[in-house]
């Protein structure tokens, strides 16, 4: 998995951290960043999981 592979970014401008996912809607592309901070990657990332959980997934 890269960035470039799975969400089209360059991985020149963009860099994989835990506690950033960005938001895609079908036939628009990328229109959000959620972003969580404070806590070690994974932390971070797995809030956003965990709360797009209660609503979305």
């Amino acid at each position: 998995m890269t960035l470039e592979k799975t969400f089209g970014l360059d991985e020149k401008d963009f860099l994989a951290k835990g506690g950033a996912i960005p938001v895609f809607v079908k036939n628009a592309g990328m229109v959000a960043v959620i972003t969580v901070l404070g806590l070690h990657d994974e932390e971070d990332h797995n809030i956003i999981i965990e709360a797009l959980k209660e609503s979305y997934l």
